[in-house]
């Protein structure tokens, strides 16, 4: 990653987090092998990176089955999760800094749920260890449209991230940006899922995320409880199915 800023912050969030998350940011995370400092920016390289990001599964699909959405929700939670757990806030959630790991398709993986997904560029995020004061509209994510409608100088940093996730999930459904609105101070999509999307639990999930008092951690992981109750094997099988066909379309021979 080339940076034209001197300071390697991204490289100085990276080693935070190894420190503080032990063996878990193995699973979760990119490792930066080497940064090298020059007078008008920085060049960090990275270990063992996938070049598809979430991104490339966006470009591929018209439109997904469920379980890929699920799947895919539920590591994002839980990649955020773990952020979040030692007060790190990514603050730039997008589909093209979610890489696909090389696992999504060894087929066996598939059944674990976690650490398919990784987490790169942390340029824009905040150890609020460091600054415990930050603001949330602070953030490239707290920057856009939907940010500054969302957000305010009360809403936690935290919030910031959890906003990302819900786009990007918004995204995935209907392949378009978040439109939000409020009525009697509760926040929901513009949108509704269909019943033949799962709407009744994607109605859910929006409403939650979006409007939960609590601790983030705590709502990232009620959240990912009523996921996990999905899997089952008819579940896995569907998946194994669709990233057999996107691995080909990836890597054609």
């Amino acid at each position: 990653k080339v940076d034209y800023q001197p300071v390697p912050w991204d490289f100085f969030v990276i080693l935070q987090l190894k420190q503080r998350l032990g063996d878990v940011f193995e699973v979760s995370f990119v490792e930066q092998s080497n940064c090298f400092l020059f007078q008008n920016g920085c060049i960090t390289l990275y270990k063992d990176v996938n070049k598809f990001s979430l991104q490339e599964i966006l470009l591929d699909s018209e439109e997904f089955i469920m379980e890929v959405i699920v799947l895919v929700t539920y590591n994002l939670l839980s990649l955020v999760e773990k952020l979040h757990s030692v007060e790190i806030v990514h603050g730039d959630l997008r589909p093209e800094t979610v890489l696909l790991d090389d696992r999504l398709f060894d087929l066996s993986s598939l059944a674990e749920l976690d650490g398919l997904f990784r987490l790169i560029d942390f340029s824009h995020s905040m150890d609020l260890k460091l600054y415990p004061a930050i603001k949330s509209l602070c953030f490239p994510t707290g920057k856009t449209e939907i940010g500054q409608q969302f957000l305010n100088s009360q809403s936690s940093p935290y919030m910031v991230d959890l906003l990302g996730i819900a786009d990007i999930v918004h995204l995935m459904i209907f392949r378009k940006h978040l439109l939000l609105h409020q009525e009697n101070s509760v926040w929901t999509i513009s949108e509704k899922v269909s019943r033949l999307h799962g709407g009744n639990l994607w109605n859910r999930f929006f409403t939650k995320i979006l409007n939960s008092d609590d601790p983030s951690v705590c709502v990232l992981r009620e959240l990912k409880g009523e996921l996990v109750e999905l899997f089952d094997s008819c579940f896995q099988d569907k998946l194994c199915s669709y990233f057999i066909e996107l691995d080909m379309r990836l890597n054609p021979l």
